[in-house]
């Protein structure tokens, strides 16, 4: 509206400007014809100049309320002639050549506005000699100034009235095309934390909105799974907690029913210290998993050969590979990164234990690692002993999630790969985990040369856990 407001008050005077000068250019080419008019030159074979309009003025020089002025000068400025109407008043003496006369506004003798032509005429005064008059003509142009100000008057009020109608039409245009919008946005505020699957509907908005519409869905979509799988964690951090207090709280209650039973004692004691370290153990991955999504783990870059950290960790869990009857193979020969070496040895821990745990016995193990000059990736891959379905596949990150073999145990809450994700996207880079075919899973994750500097350094190294359970 502004911007139209604008334009309308420069076309407005664009307007005015340009019509004011054709009348006024009109006004003053009747005063110039009126002196072409009223002086007549020499016919060829005479000399002199026709004066017969100042010796007979015509009625209008001769007074009245519309009277006219003329007057006339020689080139020495003595007065040739002026017009009865002066009287005892003379004109202002303002001339120029005929070819561009002089035109200008002036209050006339009788004090009404009006404007005023001057011009310097040339005749023969003799075969041999040329003489100048000057001739001043003016005439009331209160009729001109009254047009004029009707027509301001008239293009300011066509202006306004325009400028009324355009903010009106404005008003109900941009009313009619926001009213989808504004429908969109109901629906959008009747969205609570119980209704996020109440999608917009899209099929009577219009086809701009269409696309916003679409991306509300997808947040809303987004943010439904979300929400379930804070409530699963909730729900089973709460299952895992709860299991070993309340055994915490039986074996305090055997206890003290046997207080005089110092072998019972001391088992029920043992008993208690376990289920303790379980829940600190519990209680300690969940906090380095809160540091890590919260990007606060202190990054010391060094560099780091994948090669023998894999071979480190895999001695750590040659027991478990031999139980199991499983062998690994290990393509990762001269790859080298610059990363913290602590989170990353955490990272191989917790995938390799992940592999060793959920693969089919006497099946093969494989891990490969490769480089470039901007990225390092590590690729590992085991064949599950049961069939799997993508859906379970991809929860696998989720924390607290488990698979049916490890439900029973108290050893695997489900936070290894939880807490794989979260380390790996501290160090700025992606983790991924799909099924290829019935029941292979493959594990991948991708870190940069140079990893990201930490939003804190203020924890220790020493914090962050190897692996969890």
């Amino acid at each position: 509206m502004p911007l139209l407001a604008l334009l309308i008050v420069v076309g407005g005077f664009a307007l005015h400007s340009a019509v004011r000068k054709l009348l006024i250019s009109q006004f003053n080419h009747a005063l110039l014809t009126k002196v072409r008019t009223l002086t007549s030159f020499n016919e060829p074979g005479r000399v002199g100049i026709n004066l017969g309009f100042t010796e007979h003025p015509l009625p209008e020089f001769h007074g009245g309320p519309h009277a006219e002025y003329f007057q006339l000068w020689l080139s020495d400025g003595s007065t040739l002639a002026k017009s009865p109407s002066l009287g005892a008043d003379d004109l202002p003496r303002r001339t120029a050549p005929e070819e561009i006369p002089e035109f200008w506004r002036m209050r006339l003798p009788d004090g009404r506005v009006g404007r005023a032509v001057g011009v310097r005429l040339k005749s023969q005064k003799s075969e041999q000699q040329t003489f100048t008059v000057e001739l001043v003509l003016a005439r009331g142009s209160v009729q001109l100034n009254r047009v004029l100000g009707g027509l301001a008057s008239g293009i300011a009020a066509s202006g306004a009235l325009l400028l009324l109608l355009a903010w009106y039409g404005v008003r109900r245009a941009t009313a009619s095309a926001l009213q989808p919008l504004s429908g969109l946005a109901s629906q959008v505020a009747t969205i609570d934390a119980n209704s996020l699957t109440n999608c917009v509907t899209i099929e009577r908005l219009p086809p701009d909105l269409i696309p916003i519409a679409g991306q509300i869905n997808d947040l809303m979509a987004r943010l439904e799974a979300a929400l379930q799988r804070e409530r699963r964690f909730a729900g089973n951090a709460a299952h895992e907690l709860l299991t070993p207090v309340s055994e915490l709280r039986l074996a305090a209650e055997n206890a003290l029913e046997w207080p005089n039973d110092p072998i019972a004692t001391s088992s029920l004691a043992n008993e208690a210290r376990d289920l303790s370290l379980q829940m600190e153990h519990i209680v300690r991955t969940l906090l380095a998993l809160s540091r890590a999504e919260a990007k606060m783990l202190p990054i010391k870059a060094q560099q780091c050969d994948l090669a023998e950290i894999i071979d480190e960790v895999l001695v750590s869990l040659e027991s478990r590979l031999t139980a199991k009857n499983l062998k690994t193979e290990v393509v990762a020969s001269g790859c080298t990164l610059m990363t913290d070496a602590i989170a990353l040895r955490s990272i191989l821990s917790n995938l390799l234990l992940n592999a060793a745990e959920y693969s089919a016995a006497g099946s093969i193990i494989q891990i490969e690692a490769k480089n470039s000059s901007a990225l390092a990736s590590i690729v590992v891959s085991n064949r599950a002993p049961s069939r799997l379905s993508p859906d379970e596949v991809a929860r696998f990150a989720e924390p607290f999630w488990r698979g049916d073999l490890s439900h029973q145990s108290r050893e695997h809450a489900g936070l290894g790969l939880a807490l794989t994700r979260a380390f790996v996207e501290a160090l700025g880079g992606t983790f991924s985990i799909e099924l290829q075919g019935a029941d292979t899973v493959v594990a991948k994750i991708i870190l940069p040369q140079k990893p990201m500097q930490s939003a804190s350094a203020s924890h220790a190294h020493s914090e962050r856990p190897v692996h969890a359970p």
